[in-house]
């Protein structure tokens, strides 16, 4: 397994990391110096010219178009319920 060890801040690369359902790192949350880092550790092999990405999670208001085969698409509106007064 490759360790892409990007240390996450705005000021740093990792804010370029598209969305996919089906993505090829995830974020591990790391404790440095008392600081919390946040690494982006690869899933499965990434080769060179492979786009790097992330599930960003469900609780993200977004329409999604990774078209992965098991993409969540969807209207991020259509989960919004109004409850009644």
């Amino acid at each position: 397994m490759t360790i892409l060890a990007i240390q996450f801040s705005m000021s740093t690369i990792a804010r370029f990391i598209n969305h996919s359902c089906d993505p090829n790192t995830e974020f591990i949350e790391m404790r440095h110096n008392r600081e919390v880092q946040v690494m982006v550790i690869a899933t499965r092999p990434i080769l060179r010219g492979d786009e790097v990405t992330i599930d960003y999670g469900e609780d993200l208001w977004f329409n999604c178009g990774c078209e992965s085969g098991i993409c969540r698409g969807g209207n991020p509106f259509s989960r919004v319920s109004v409850a009644k007064a």
